[in-house]
């Protein structure tokens, strides 16, 4: 390994030891070589831009999912069924059949629960479909 002195001398140096070496041409595939990657490099940035506003946009969208389903499960009439049940004798079967009519017949705010239901299964399936694409490959 050869010392260096001073790195003003480095210039020098790498000019004295490369002055015998014979000076080849580049290579004609080059230039090409150099757009193909920076095209590379130009379509990974692009595409960790898309990736970073499609997560946004699925946390928001979860957000919202989730801030809704609590919404609707906060209005929805849990305590009267708890507290006072159904009037039948077949107890808790009567109670689930009567919580389900309740549910489906009267507006609690089920409607809501459900649309929020629908809009999350129906993001996810919108949201996951190209990965699942890409994994396939």
């Amino acid at each position: 390994m050869v010392e260096i002195p001073r790195e003003d001398e480095l210039d020098a140096l790498i000019e004295s030891v490369l002055k015998d070496e014979k000076l080849l041409p580049t290579p004609v595939t080059l230039h090409a070589n150099v757009v193909k990657r920076l095209k590379l490099h130009e379509l990974r940035e692009r595409e960790q831009l898309r990736f970073r506003y499609l997560m946004t946009g699925f946390v928001i969208t979860v957000l919202t999912i989730v801030f809704g389903v609590i919404f609707s499960i906060s209005f929805y009439k849990w305590s009267v069924m708890f507290w006072y049940g159904s009037d039948a004798g077949w107890g808790y079967w009567d109670y689930c059949r009567t919580s389900l009519q309740t549910y489906w017949v009267k507006y609690q705010g089920t409607y809501s629960f459900l649309l929020t239901l629908g809009v999350a299964i129906s993001t996810l399936v919108v949201l996951l479909t190209p990965w699942v694409k890409s994994h396939k490959m």
